[in-house]
């Protein structure tokens, strides 16, 4: 379980990445906050989601463009995008797909999947090695979950 490779993408200026390779993150099933049960409406979203008898698998694609993490300048010092890097791709991609068609999903869909987009970054740096320490795990996700319905809402950085 966990990652598939290393983060391999190209810089293309502040804040814009292009992945040169697919990364892929594989989820327990049994830790998977009942995703298997939304595994359709993630592939009707068009995300690159499969499922075996007991995982669930995510891939970003070769091209997905990204800004890493969404992580302030100022606080590079104590936490960067790098520590989390990995995970936050793969929680952009779901965010995306949900940017892209939330204004077809009734809201509660919308709150469903955004709360699985925020356990999969969160179990993503759980699963991360290096480790991540657990403070930088409880902030980034905290970071995230209340103030992600913004993310969702704004215009997307990058057409993927």
């Amino acid at each position: 379980m966990g990652w598939h490779g290393l983060l391999q993408a190209e810089f293309h200026g502040a804040k814009h990445w292009i992945l040169t390779e697919i990364l892929t993150y594989e989820l327990e099933k049994s830790r998977s906050i009942e995703m298997d049960r939304w595994v359709s409406s993630w592939k009707n979203l068009n995300v690159d989601i499969e499922t075996t008898p007991g995982t669930i698998l995510i891939t970003a694609p070769i091209g997905y463009e990204t800004d890493l993490a969404s992580i302030p300048r100022f606080t590079w010092n104590i936490i960067s995008p790098w520590d989390v890097a990995r995970a936050a791709v793969i929680h952009d991609v779901l965010y995306g797909a949900l940017r892209k068609a939330r204004t077809g999903l009734n809201p509660q869909t919308v709150n469903i999947l955004r709360a699985q987009a925020d356990n999969v970054f969160r179990k993503g740096m759980v699963d991360a090695d290096p480790n991540i320490p657990d403070w930088k795990i409880f902030s980034c996700f905290w970071a995230v979950r209340p103030f992600g319905r913004w993310a969702i809402r704004k215009q997307p950085k990058f057409d993927n």
